[in-house]
């Protein structure tokens, strides 16, 4: 029997009105804590030291495939110079980005699992240190086979990036001779 039907509308109305006030009480606390840790950790980072309370905080860690697990520990140093919990939010920030971004091949270009791993550990290399890690002004990844024309200027380039699309434009030979 459902519980509703055995209370009266005074009582349904009573036991509503208790649970949506309980939840505006939680909610209303979960706002000031995160407000008062905010203005705690400006406070640490501003006058006692520049590192934030915490870096690495996931509820949920993205894994990488075996494949591209095996290409991050063989074909990228900075990776095998970390600590194993290090490795641990490495990878799953490269997961994370290799997710939320778009990689297309142009000229001939299939784009890899490689050229995908290679590509989000050197961008999640420079923001290792940082708690926002995503550079949000990046969505696309254009990958030629070696130095390509520009569409914008028609000169010769080894790589670009395009502001208006989120875009960085590159030749594959010259992002490993560089890597």
């Amino acid at each position: 029997m459902n519980l509703f039907y055995i209370l009266n509308d005074e009582q349904t109305n009573s036991v509503f009105t208790n649970v949506l006030t309980i939840f505006l009480i939680l909610l209303i606390l979960v706002i000031v804590i995160h407000q008062v840790s905010d203005m705690a950790e400006f406070i640490w980072v501003t006058y006692i030291t520049p590192k934030p309370f915490y870096r690495h905080l996931y509820f949920k860690k993205h894994k990488l495939t075996k494949d591209q697990l095996y290409i991050l520990k063989t074909e990228f140093s900075f990776y095998q110079s970390l600590n194993p919990k290090q490795k641990i939010y490495f990878e799953h920030r490269v997961a994370n980005f290799i997710r939320q971004h778009y990689f297309k091949g142009r000229s001939g270009v299939y784009i890899s699992n490689q050229q995908k791993v290679l590509i989000a550990s050197t961008a999640i290399m420079l923001t290792f240190g940082y708690r926002n890690y995503m550079i949000k002004s990046l969505e696309r990844f254009i990958i030629y086979p070696d130095v390509f024309k520009s569409k914008i200027n028609k000169a010769y380039h080894k790589g670009e990036f395009n502001p208006a699309y989120k875009a960085i434009v590159f030749s594959w030979k010259d992002f490993l001779e560089g890597l």
